[in-house]
């Protein structure tokens, strides 16, 4: 799991939500034999190989590796919100808007995330 703040707070030099929040969840979530990392930087948590998924604090931290590992595929989900969104990577895309050049795949991926047709992670 990522940190909130730079560097997941510098063991609160840069904020207090991981001492104060997020290890706290994340050690009573290891109480149920879930294996969990973090938090640490999203820097350096998305570059692990080691990890079946990642969970991200902030919007745009995953979406620069899902955009960087998927161009125009990456869309997001966002869990545990009371309302479930889900987002292309790349955001409105409002400086190619009718020009004739954007890809859907992201927005179908999306929908598909959101509609639950196919599991999360996995593309048709």
């Amino acid at each position: 799991m990522s940190g909130l703040n730079p560097h997941a707070g510098e063991s609160g030099l840069f904020g207090r939500e991981e001492i104060e929040i997020i290890t706290p969840a994340l050690n009573e979530l290891r109480s149920d034999d879930l294996e969990l990392i973090g938090p640490i930087g999203a820097d350096t948590l998305l570059p692990r190989t080691d990890c079946d998924a990642f969970v991200v604090m902030l919007h745009d931290q995953g979406h620069v590796a899902a955009r960087m590992a998927a161009p125009n595929m990456a869309a997001a989900l966002a869990l545990g919100t009371p309302v479930m969104f889900s987002s292309v990577g790349h955001g409105t895309a409002m400086d190619i808007a009718g020009k004739g050049v954007a890809s859907p795949e992201a927005m179908i991926q999306a929908l598909l995330h959101v509609t639950n047709t196919h599991p999360v992670g996995e593309a048709q």
